[in-house]
């Protein structure tokens, strides 16, 4: 059985050795292991309480005849027709304090000599989980509270998210960010999102979701610069759209896990049947120094991860998605990509 103060524990002490060396031995390694470890240590839902939104908690127990707040983002559930489903791909496990506020919470007090594994542990505990609907997670953005909240509960407020059972809930000692965040050492001005674009990307999941392909049903999930379409019920790779100051990036089939390479791989063999029934030539991004792999159609400056340049004969993309005809223009490639690439998936998996 886990030993829940023995983790706290551990993680604390990482925590506090991982801001040490990113403020005192800044690298590329550091900066992902810091930002693994400060997002990690709640989504593993090992330590914060789990809430949910009034809208959240009927819808999930009108479909299922259960309170979504006893499970965590991996968890499948059963509905009351029979049918099961992962809970993530329904509604949104939502930090109320943002990942970017704790982290940068941790650096600024290690800044300022206050950080110790006693301060992280007590951070750690007034974390909060919220199951949240994809409408409600859409306000959220829209109105600029995706990384950081000076107040969580009054940024739900005025996104008009309810907490369940509110009265019952010890919603006293959730934790708000004290840094200051317009001189903060690691805010980057470059950073800052131009949320004007949550328009039109939820016109785009809105026309998107409406697409029922072959029996399945996309979702978007978008953040102030990137948006993901995940396949319902499928593992390991996705059909992908990443969004970037207003630019589409690429659509891709986007490969993950220990099967990535080999299905990369299998796929190459079928690569001159794939690229007739697509009408072009795709990009085939082996991704060599990551586990992931990637095919697609990119922006004419995509930065690739594999030394391939974007020649001519590529047919790139080059154009914004605040126009609607690109919205539906961007909806229909990836439905397109999809009924190329899954048939293909389901021949080299079988």
């Amino acid at each position: 059985m886990l030993d829940k103060e023995r983790e706290l524990e551990v993680w604390a002490n990482l925590i506090y050795i991982y801001a040490k060396e990113k403020l005192e031995n800044d690298s590329v390694a550091t900066r992902w292991i810091f930002d693994r470890a400060t997002h990690d240590e709640w989504v593993l839902s090992l330590f914060p309480k789990h809430l949910a939104s009034e809208k959240a908690y009927n819808q999930f127990f009108e479909l299922t005849g259960k309170d979504i707040r006893d499970f965590d983002w991996n968890s499948l559930v059963r509905t009351k027709s029979g049918e099961k489903i992962v809970v993530h791909q329904y509604f949104i496990d939502e930090h109320l304090t943002t990942a970017y506020d704790f982290k940068n919470e941790i650096l600024w007090l290690y800044k300022n000599k206050e950080l110790t594994v006693e301060k992280i542990k007590k951070l750690i505990s007034i974390q909060r989980l919220c199951w949240i609907t994809k409408e409600e997670n859409s306000m959220l953005s829209k109105k600029g509270y995706i990384k950081h909240r000076n107040d969580p509960l009054k940024a739900y407020k005025n996104c008009d998210i309810s907490i369940y059972d509110a009265e019952n809930e010890n919603l006293e000692d959730i934790m708000k960010p004290t840094f200051n965040r317009n001189n903060f050492i690691n805010i980057d001005n470059k950073e800052q999102k131009d949320f004007s674009m949550y328009d039109n990307i939820n016109k785009l999941k809105e026309y998107y979701e409406k697409k029922l392909i072959n029996g399945k049903k996309y979702t978007l999930r978008f953040y102030p610069n990137e948006a993901y379409a995940w396949i319902y019920n499928q593992r390991g790779f996705m059909i992908n759209v990443r969004i970037k100051s207003g630019m589409l990036k690429d659509i891709s089939l986007y490969l993950y896990g220990p099967k990535a390479k080999n299905r990369f791989a299998r796929l190459l063999l079928y690569k001159n049947k794939i690229e007739s029934m697509l009408g072009y030539e795709l990009v085939w991004d082996k991704n060599e120094n990551k586990e992931a792999s990637r095919i697609g159609r990119f922006f004419k400056d995509a930065d690739l991860s594999s030394e391939i340049e974007l020649e001519n004969k590529y047919k790139c993309f080059n154009f914004n998605v605040y126009s609607e005809n690109y919205i539906k223009q961007t909806a229909k490639e990836m439905a397109k990509f999809y009924d190329v690439f899954i048939p293909f998936i389901e021949i080299i998996d079988d």
